[in-house]
């Protein structure tokens, strides 16, 4: 099992319906996908990076992005996410994909590894890090191995669960080893949002950068949630 080679799947376009061009966007004099990426690397697994990006011309600018960035990426359909993951995987020789949505501002380093080890020790297919067992939106992450993606793959063609990659794994236990981690007490805030999907949340995470983050510096999760609990007022109406 030490062998598996664990890589870090960012999905990311510019094509977002409800906020085109997010993923560029500035916070704090850099692009929103530039945070996520800084965060990625205080992980275990800082080395093995990788944009999923679209074909589309427009998801040139990510692939710039990475580039500049010095993270490996791959490109392929819009819709099918899977596919994406699916392409990635083997390009890269990934054992154990870290999923990342390409909205989440604050994804929680120290979860990750968390979960990643408990994948490999207790030989399970899939964990995530979810609302409903306490984590704040937009700090999740999601970690399953090539096996399990590849099944869901041979077994599900259906759009919907195409474009949310490891929903078929969730919505079917019956046929896959699943776990959800339960959030800690310091940071149990399921009814939190941190996602990005519009401009009121763009610039309710500005406000937060604004105050916690510093070049070189890792803030923690648990720091946006001490500053929301010192000023609620921050939050985006």
């Amino acid at each position: 099992m030490t062998n598996n080679k664990v890589g870090i799947i960012v999905q990311a376009r510019t094509g977002s319906t409800r906020l085109p061009n997010k993923m560029i966007m500035d916070i704090e004099g850099k692009t929103l996908f530039e945070h996520i990426i800084e965060r990625l690397t205080y992980t275990n697994y800082k080395n093995d990076i990788i944009l999923a990006t679209t074909n589309k011309e427009r998801d040139d600018v990510l692939v710039d992005l990475s580039r500049k960035l010095n993270i490996s990426h791959f490109r392929g359909s819009e819709d099918d996410v899977l596919e994406r993951f699916l392409g990635a995987t083997k390009q890269y020789n990934l054992d154990i994909i870290v999923r990342i949505c390409g909205d989440n501002p604050f994804v929680d380093p120290k979860c990750i590894n968390q979960m990643v080890k408990y994948l490999i020790e207790n030989k399970v297919d899939y964990v995530g890090s979810h609302h409903e067992k306490g984590w704040p939106g937009g700090s999740g992450s999601e970690v399953i191995t090539k096996e399990a993606l590849f099944r869901i793959d041979d077994l599900c063609k259906d759009i919907r669960y195409r474009e949310h990659v490891t929903l078929f794994a969730r919505e079917h236990q019956d046929l896959f080893k699943t776990y959800n981690l339960d959030a800690p007490l310091y940071l149990l805030r399921p009814n939190l949002k941190l996602t990005v999907d519009t401009i009121e949340d763009l610039n309710f995470v500005r406000s937060i950068y604004k105050r916690l983050y510093h070049p070189k510096k890792f803030f923690e999760l648990r720091e946006v949630i001490t500053l929301i609990d010192k000023e609620p007022s921050i939050i985006s109406n």
